[in-house]
């Protein structure tokens, strides 16, 4: 699936194997995480990418067909944005940069000029509901369509100014996640 392995990293558990890919687009500084994650059981083996990158803003068309090409290239279901920069999203919006197939979303807006969160996916592959979110965060249970496992994805853009960090930091470390619960972080 990828080109080059120097630079992944990966992870086992009794379920799951994650495999890493980090890359920046020239000129632009803005690094993308491609995450895929296979869920192995004894009766079948699935599998799904998730597309992660900071895009320190997605207002400039000349970053759509840049995220669109990752996207394809990562053969990602869902796709995490942190640093959108934008306050609204619909459907057209997000197919400017997005295939056709990526059909549902939640959102946190910018405040202002810095900030903002998307997670977007595919639904033919995943069920999606939102179960939380803060200033910094979304949380969502996804439901894989083809094995109806569910799972919860949270997708973070940690904040710059000193008291909003030390309340994340506070948010994050006391969060209280069952063991039994499968649980990704991105961002």
């Amino acid at each position: 699936m990828f080109s080059d392995t120097s630079n992944c990293t990966g992870s086992h558990s009794h379920k799951y194997f994650a495999l890493h890919m980090c890359g920046n687009i020239p000129g632009d500084g803005a690094s993308y995480h491609t995450l895929s994650i296979q869920l192995v059981n004894k009766s079948r083996n699935r599998s799904w990418n998730i597309l992660n990158w900071n895009i320190r803003g997605l207002n400039s068309p000349d970053k759509w067909l840049a995220i669109r090409q990752k996207i394809e290239e990562s053969a990602a279901g869902i796709l995490c944005l942190q640093e959108t920069k934008r306050q609204a999203f619909d459907l057209a919006y997000i197919h400017n940069f997005c295939p056709q197939r990526f059909n549902k979303f939640e959102f946190l807006p910018s405040i202002g000029a810095s900030g903002g969160i998307l997670t977007a996916w595919n639904e033919a592959l995943f069920n999606g509901q939102l179960l939380f979110q803060n200033k910094c965060s979304l949380s969502m249970q996804f439901t894989c369509t083809s094995t109806n496992k569910p799972w919860i994805l949270t997708n973070i853009y940690g904040p710059c100014n000193l008291e909003d960090k030390l309340e994340f930091i506070d948010w994050f470390t006391n969060i209280q996640m069952s063991d039994d619960v499968d649980w990704i972080v991105m961002g």
